[in-house]
């Protein structure tokens, strides 16, 4: 009875606290401490098993690491895995995974160029295969890998290669989560001139999107490509999304179930960046005719992020210079991203530079952001949430990093029930490091009660 008595003083506290604060504080340390560790990702599945990844220097090279969680980051296993081979250079992992697998990309130095080498994991990231997969053709570099996978376990992962003259974009696909790969990657863009930072996104029927920026001999404009069979084949002509005329800047992509696919980008106005989107309907067939503009024009905006539901909800989010620092602002769409919200919100407080801002967003319309903020001293994480899809959000940010050192380039992942989990490397003062947080929630809570009335 004592025992049940101080876990209901234990929960009423929490509960209370959940109210205000859901983080699960301090942050967890997860890569060893002897040495650099950067370029943190995560992800997690709706079974709350999650796993990082980041690339750690072992004295002579970096090499991809992982860990798991089986409990949504509450706690991590023990030693990392080693996903690339030592004696070369490896970097820029990529990880997914469903209930059932997992799948991870980075490229890797084979002594002359860097070629794109994935894994797979049929325990969802316990243990791995154990010889790497060369998806990319040697004989020329490839860099920036991506990779997507839904519940079916097709797997589409996309890159950039030189071809000799130019930087292509190609892609292959896996029906079976990465344990077999078709054997010729497929050209995306034309060839003749150059295009980079692609990005790819599946959804549970099949319907795949492609986007990449594309040099078009005066300027970089936003192309993309769709499939309808998992990225076995591809629409026969890249889609110009971006008008001519001007440069852009980064781009991104996001589809639901429904089929309906937002893309962002950022392009020059002739004064300045500005954050710009269009929609589609039918998994990237056809486009809204004319771009939105959604940050303000006058000042620079950039690393514009996209993210929607299966309810046609939908956030932006971006960093604008307001006069004197960059800070995060965001809109929400409440209809598959043919209208926003006619005012950008700003996440950040003015005085202060804020950078990297990411957005996830829920079926049930629970939403984080999450961003690197200077606090006068070093560069810490924050966050707010939102539970109406971005429309209104929590008043006051919640520093997520330990003060004291710099942390950087925060990532986040959210499952269906709202398990979160923020990675980043931070700096201890010697060295980077991994280090991650996840959120408190109800289910959680009721978890730990209900464990307490059994006990």
């Amino acid at each position: 009875m004592f025992k049940k008595l101080l876990f209901f003083m234990f929960f009423s506290f929490f509960t209370s606290l959940y109210a205000q604060e859901t983080w699960n504080f301090p942050p967890s340390s997860i890569s060893a401490e002897t040495q650099d560790a950067l370029g943190a990702q995560i992800t997690i599945n709706a079974n709350d098993k999650a796993i990082a990844s980041w690339q750690r220097f072992d004295g002579s090279n970096y090499i991809i690491q992982t860990k798991y969680s089986s409990n949504g980051g509450s706690s991590w296993s023990s030693s990392a895995t080693n996903l690339s081979s030592s004696g070369q250079d490896a970097g820029s992992s990529r990880i997914v995974m469903n209930n059932t697998k997992a799948v991870a990309l980075w490229q890797r130095h084979d002594g002359s160029n860097y070629i794109i080498q994935t894994k797979y994991s049929s325990d969802v990231g316990v243990t791995w295969n154990e010889v790497a997969t060369n998806l990319s053709q040697a004989g020329q570099s490839s860099y920036l890998p991506e990779i997507t996978m839904n519940s079916s376990s097709k797997a589409i992962a996309i890159w950039k290669r030189y071809n000799g003259s130019n930087y292509i974009i190609q892609s292959k696909y896996s029906t079976d989560g990465g344990e077999n790969w078709n054997v010729t990657a497929t050209d995306l863009s034309l060839v003749g001139q150059d295009s980079y930072v692609p990005k790819v996104v599946i959804n549970d029927s099949d319907k795949a999107i492609a986007i990449w920026g594309r040099y078009d001999g005066s300027n970089f404009i936003v192309q993309i490509k769709y499939s309808i069979d998992g990225g076995t084949n591809w629409n026969a002509s890249p889609i110009d999304l971006s008008a001519s005329g001007e440069n852009v800047g980064d781009c991104q992509i996001a589809l639901n179930n429904s089929n309906e696919a937002i893309a962002i980008w950022t392009r020059y106005d002739g004064s300045n960046y500005i954050v710009q989107t269009k929609y589609s309907t039918d998994g990237g067939a056809t486009w809204s005719p004319s771009a939105s503009n959604l940050s303000e024009a006058g000042e620079d905006s950039r690393q514009s992020q996209i993210a929607i539901n299966n309810l046609s909800k939908a956030i932006a989010i971006w960093e604008r210079f307001d006069g004197n620092n960059l800070i995060a602002q965001t809109k929400n769409s409440s209809d598959s991203g043919a209208s926003w919200s006619l005012v950008a919100t700003d996440l950040t407080l003015p005085g202060r530079k804020s950078y990297n801002p990411t957005i996830t967003l829920t079926d049930s319309n629970d939403a984080i952001a999450i961003w690197k903020r200077y606090s006068g001293y070093c560069w810490i994480i924050q966050t707010k949430d939102s539970s109406d899809g971005g429309s209104t959000w929590t008043s006051s940010a919640t520093d997520l990093s330990t003060a004291g050192q710099d942390a950087y380039q925060p990532e986040i992942s959210i499952n269906s029930s709202g398990q979160a989990i923020v990675i980043w490397p931070r700096y201890d003062g010697s060295n980077w490091i991994i280090q991650t947080i996840n959120n408190l929630t109800a289910a959680y809570l009721e978890s730990l009660r209900d464990h307490s009335e059994t006990n």
